[in-house]
């Protein structure tokens, strides 16, 4: 019983993350190369966020130069504006799962847990998640869809 339980979780939370499909953003050249992103809630593309919900995104990258520090920004795209989504821990080093400094051609998994708030409006939007270094030059840059519901 006990295992049956424990399938039936594995497969619920299996269910609700999803490697999602990414692009680069078109800043200039990044210092580190991004495997995949993993995004939890999420089922399908563009993942649907519920406000008043949480999203973690993870981020498997590894670094092309020695980095002392790491800053989370992230925008959203409203028609042709990126508006700032305002995080309440920006720096990369602290709860994000990576200890700096951040060393050249080492493997690092960033994960951040993002509270969806119920002031957000209910829209598609696509996302620009960057992690820049301590020059304010971008590490990693992506862009990928979501929905609010």
């Amino acid at each position: 019983m006990k295992a049956q339980l424990l399938i039936g979780f594995a497969l619920v939370v299996v269910s609700q993350c999803m490697i999602i499909k990414y692009k680069k953003c078109p800043s200039p050249a990044s210092s580190a190369v991004v495997g995949d992103v993993v995004i939890s809630p999420c089922d399908s593309q563009p993942c649907e966020f519920t406000r008043g919900g949480n999203a973690n995104i993870q981020i498997h990258f590894q670094a092309t130069k020695d980095n002392s520090n790491i800053t989370t920004i992230v925008k959203g795209k409203i028609g042709p504006v990126w508006v700032p989504f305002p995080l309440s821990q920006p720096d990369g080093c602290l709860n994000d799962g990576i200890t700096c400094p951040v060393k050249a051609n080492q493997q690092y998994v960033y994960s951040f847990d993002l509270p969806i708030s119920t002031s957000y409006p209910a829209i598609s939007v696509v996302v620009s998640w960057e992690l820049q270094d301590e020059n304010g030059n971008d590490m990693v840059c992506i862009e990928f869809p979501i929905k609010l519901v």
